[in-house]
């Protein structure tokens, strides 16, 4: 062998001495003939016992597992552990004690089931600070981390790491989170972070991970908050590119920013069934191919003091698509978003939308906004969103109640402002400065009913006809309004 490196044997003998306190003066590597020996790894049943690597490796060759850990206020620290193999869990360690991980690597290792590089069982304490874990592999679930104790992980990274079924980097089953997470490789619902029960991520990056089941980044069982984090450039097969958050789980968002993150189906940020708080995020360049690009909602949304700039779906809602469920909006930014239909907002259940902005957004229909449920608007701003085809800022089939609301210079065929097919109430709003390539530059009334009161309606412009208001077979309400200034009409009645 090697003088500079020993054996498995060697270092065994130093945890079994009367030291507490070891510091490695030599790479350990592990010999073929050993495994009978280390069958699980070497067990650490003792306590009170730290490890400093002070530089060196632990290299398993690929043999066996590195370190069993039963024993409590295990320290290990300043080391590399590598090459670690396990049939069971635990490709490097596998705790039922309480364990802390300080700078560190954690690199190459496999486990045949669950928890590449560690596995963290039910009762377990692991904290890991400073650490990467990188480049490791379970063939289950959990490639970097699996957790069924309590975890804790501070200014740490895991990256390049790969499952085959869930959870790329981590799986997690009640944890306090601080970490960097990126270029998570996974097959099948092989989720960077399965969370169980609850966890904190603050300070992270979750970068370049692939998903092809449930999500790219985070899949969400439990109670998840992420505070001043990017989550970027992730990518999945079905729904929620960032995030996928299940059914009675919860998630809060602080100062987070979710970009560049891809869903082929739904949710290319967010995809959200059960109850999401978002606040003073930023969502940008996300994309989805179906709905959603920013967020998918099925269930409760809380958004405030928020940006989504140049989200894009092929279909609906490139910023936000609320297919069922309840969404309040408050005091946030849609710029610059595109979709098929509602560039900013699809909705088809239930909405509340006050001291919002939405500029610049393209789509088919509905630059702004595509309607089918119910929504409350107050004090929101629509400027400059085109459509090519009805409604540059609103297309409605469904029930909206307008207050306070400023809509200027949008664009599109019929409906620069808007197009209606539903139910609008519309009180104290400004419509100005819209065009219609066709007809009803301010409001184009399809069937539908407009009630207005205390509302101005003026200088918009109509290629054909309604510069103001164009109505057919449908019923326009005033009550107090202003109505004026339109070209070539205020209002065409067919």
């Amino acid at each position: 062998m090697n003088e500079d490196v020993k054996n498995f044997t060697y270092l065994n003998e130093l945890i079994r001495s009367t030291e507490n306190d070891i510091t490695l003066e030599y790479d350990i590597k592990m010999n073929r003939d050993e495994f009978d020996k280390f069958p699980e790894g070497i067990v650490i049943d003792i306590d009170d016992l730290t490890i400093d690597g002070n530089g060196h490796s632990i290299d398993a060759d690929e043999i066996t597992r590195i370190f069993k850990i039963t024993g409590k206020n295990i320290k290990i620290k300043n080391i590399t552990l590598k090459n670690g193999y396990s049939t069971d869990c635990g490709g490097a360690i596998a705790n039922t004690g309480s364990a802390t991980i300080t700078k560190s690597a954690l690199k190459w290792n496999t486990s045949d089931i669950d928890g590449g590089a560690i596995y963290n069982d039910i009762g377990g304490k692991t904290t890991i600070i400073d650490t990467e874990i990188e480049n490791n592999l379970a063939n289950i679930d959990g490639g970097g981390v699996f957790n069924w104790g309590t975890l804790r992980m501070i200014n740490s990274k895991l990256n390049w790491n790969k499952s085959q079924m869930d959870a790329g980097a981590l799986h997690n089953g009640g944890m306090t989170y601080k970490s960097s997470i990126s270029k998570h490789k996974l097959k099948d619902e092989k989720d960077i972070l399965l969370n169980n029960a609850v966890a904190f991520i603050e300070n992270c990056d979750i970068t370049g991970n692939v998903g092809r089941n449930s999500c790219g980044a985070v899949l969400n069982w439990g109670r998840l908050q992420v505070k001043d984090s990017m989550i970027n450039h992730n990518l999945t097969e079905k729904r929620g590119g960032a995030i996928n958050n299940q059914r009675s789980a919860s998630v809060i968002l602080e100062n987070a920013i979710i970009k560049n993150n891809v869903s082929n189906k739904n949710g290319g940020g967010i995809y959200n069934l059960g109850n999401v708080k978002v606040n003073k995020s930023t969502f940008y360049d996300n994309f989805a191919k179906n709905n959603g690009a920013g967020v998918f909602n099925r269930q409760t949304m809380i958004i405030t003091d928020t940006k989504f700039l140049n989200n894009t779906s092929t279909k609906n809602g490139g910023a936000i698509n609320n297919e069922s469920g309840t969404v309040t909006l408050i005091d946030t930014r849609l710029h610059r978003n595109e979709a098929q239909y509602g560039a900013a907002i699809a909705n088809k259940d239930q909405m509340t939308v006050k001291k919002t902005d939405m500029f610049n957004n393209n789509a088919e229909n509905g630059a702004g906004m595509a309607n089918i449920g119910q929504i409350s608007i107050k004090k929101v701003i629509f400027f400059r969103n085109r459509a090519e085809h009805l409604g540059g800022g609103i297309l409605n089939f469904g029930q909206m109640n307008i207050i306070g609301a400023v809509m200027r210079n949008n664009m599109a065929k019929c409906g620069g402002a808007i197009a209606n097919n539903g139910q609008i109430s519309m009180e104290k709003t400004l419509l100005q400065d819209s065009h219609a390539n066709k007809s009803g530059a301010g409001i184009y009334n399809n069937k539908g009913t407009v009630s207005l009161n205390k509302t101005t309606i003026t200088k918009n412009v109509a290629k054909e006809c309604g510069g103001g208001i164009h109505t057919c077979s449908g019923e326009i309400i005033e009550d107090n309004c202003k109505i004026e200034d339109n070209t070539p009409d205020n209002v065409h009645k067919k």
